[in-house]
């Protein structure tokens, strides 16, 4: 419920609506509000800052609510606006390439709304506060508050007061002597900006020291616990604004053209060291001079002259009264000149002052430059003795990679001769292989023609036993029908021709043994089958020559 009561407070105070009086419910609220609340709140007011469809009434609210939500110091507030916001406020409030000094200031007051003005204003102020606060983060870092603080302040940009656009504690000395330091500056460049006849920047400058001056009155009449010494100082300082005024009013009422004697109303009468630490007789008595009437002082004299029965001829006579008047009158020409003399002390005392804080910050920022650049010394030596060690150690591994890489040839080449010798020994074993296997069908040839041989002269036998058989039967032989005529195969075509027995059984045949066969090359034989065609099939893809000569056993032919 207070999350949600949370974000329309925000979302009302930036359209304008009750701003004060929701900013006010928003920081009562903020220490009970959740991680998340918070960071949409800050989301919101980051969009609202930096959007270029946003007026500047409404960035103005969203300034207002960061500067007081950064008051609360929640670490979660610090550390959002570090890491998102506070890196892009230069974009927010830097409109120009000219912003040094006041420049930025008064380019922001030509504007008829004085939003931007304000937004200039307090954003410079709430930089230069967190960049002294959350200067370093913990681990002794610089953050991101001091990098945009330093930045802006080497663009000459001017900072104002605490005082200005809010109150402030005047009881708080370092304050104090900052924002009058301020004020004084500010009359220096309002004055400057008169004696070079500047009128649009001189009216600009007369506002802010309008409002100056109506700050500091307010100051010193409401603190009632301010100590005499910071009373007296803004008292001072507003001597100077209404001298500078003065100033101004004689220009205006010129017509704004240029002085004639610009030495009539000098910078040293109104700007004087306000922290004196012992102020000198002659200044303390500067205006108790100034305010006697030494004419009056000569009548009284010529009156008590006559009371006593003196002829005031007398003492216009008297060479001693005379001699005191020329005294006096020189020692008043003295007096003003030792006055002069002093302020124009005071006014170099000043300059030098300026001076010394502008080379106090410069020598800080310089030894800050020399810590840096030490310390980018330092990575670099060490980077160059890294590389130089990996350097050697990475020539020691190329040396050693060649000598491998060496090696590595070396066997490559023992390789691809070892390779060669290989080939030729498998040539040559191909070559003896192809021998040996037309010997081995040579003499499967020659076992087959051996075996056929055998058969035919068993076939032989039995018919010659047959035939002396018969003859013992009959004693008469018929030749025609009962001697079988053999065919003489030659070795070349021995696998294609048929031979043929006088027996008809199947087992009369002459028979080949199947691992024989088996072993003869681009035959088939399947084992359990037996035909009369066997013989014929086991030869069948042998090649075959058609002139086969035939041999007739009995006759010879």
């Amino acid at each position: 419920m207070q999350n949600n009561e949370a974000k329309s407070l925000i979302l009302s105070m930036i359209d304008s609506i009750e701003p004060d009086k929701n900013l006010s419910k928003l920081i009562s609220l903020l220490h009970s509000l959740s991680e998340d609340t918070l960071k949409d709140i800050l989301e919101l007011l980051k969009k609202v800052l930096f959007s270029d469809s946003r007026s500047n009434l409404q960035k103005l609210q969203a300034v207002r609510a960061l500067r007081s939500l950064m008051q609360s110091q929640i670490p979660n507030i610090i550390s959002f606006t570090h890491k998102k916001i506070i890196k892009k406020v230069p974009e927010l409030i830097i409109f120009q390439s000219e912003c040094k000094g006041f420049d930025l200031w008064l380019s922001a007051l030509q504007d008829s709304d004085n939003s931007a003005f304000k937004i200039i204003i307090i954003m410079l102020q709430c930089i230069e506060n967190w960049g002294e606060i959350y200067a370093k983060d913990a681990r002794g870092k610089e953050t991101k508050y001091s990098t945009v603080y330093r930045s802006l302040k080497l663009k000459d940009i001017e900072f104002p007061p605490s005082f200005f656009l809010k109150s402030c504690d005047f009881n708080e000395k370092n304050v104090t002597k900052r924002d009058l330091h301020r004020v004084r500056k500010l009359c220096k460049e309002f004055v400057k900006s008169i004696n070079n006849d500047c009128k649009e920047k001189t009216l600009g400058l007369k506002k802010i020291l309008n409002s100056y001056k109506k700050v500091l009155e307010k100051e010193i009449s409401e603190q009632m616990g301010m100590s005499q010494k910071n009373k007296e100082l803004i008292e001072f300082v507003l001597n100077q604004i209404e001298e500078a005024r003065k100033m101004f009013t004689k220009w205006k009422s010129a017509g704004f053209v240029p002085l004639s004697a610009r030495n009539e109303v000098k910078f040293v009468e109104l700007v004087e060291d306000p922290f004196p630490k012992v102020l000198p007789m002659n200044d303390s008595f500067s205006d108790f001079d100034s305010g006697v009437d030494f004419q009056d002082f000569f009548l009284d004299c010529e009156k008590i002259c006559n009371e006593h029965g003196f002829c005031p001829s007398h003492c216009k006579e008297s060479g001693e009264l005379v001699k005191v008047k020329e005294e006096l009158v020189d020692s008043k020409e003295l007096l003003n000149t030792y006055k002069i003399d002093l302020k124009n002390m005071q006014e170099k005392y000043i300059i030098l002052l300026d001076d010394k804080e502008i080379f106090e910050a410069k020598a800080k920022e310089l030894g800050q430059n020399i810590q840096e650049l030490e310390k980018c010394l330092k990575k670099t030596k060490s980077m160059l003795y890294t590389i130089s060690s990996e350097n050697s150690s990475l020539v020691k591994e190329n040396e050693a990679l060649k000598y491998q890489n060496s090696v590595y040839k070396i066997n490559i080449d023992q390789m691809d001769k070892m390779n060669r010798e290989s080939e030729e020994e498998i040539n040559k074993l191909k070559k003896t292989l192809e021998h040996i296997e037309n010997g081995n069908v040579l003499l499967l040839y020659s076992n087959q023609t051996l075996k056929f041989e055998l058969e035919k002269t068993k076939t032989n036998e039995l018919a010659l036993i047959e035939i002396i058989k018969d003859l013992k039967k009959k004693n008469s032989i018929d030749f025609t029908n009962k001697i079988p005529s053999f065919i003489y195969i030659k070795p070349k075509n021995l696998g294609t021709q048929p031979f043929y027995t006088m027996s008809d059984s199947e087992s009369e045949r002459p028979s080949i043994c199947d691992e024989e066969i088996k072993q003869i090359p681009n035959t088939t034989y399947k084992l359990g089958r037996r035909s009369k065609s066997r013989t014929e099939r086991t030869f069948l893809n042998i090649p075959t020559n058609p002139d086969i000569e035939k041999i007739d056993l009995i006759n010879g032919e």
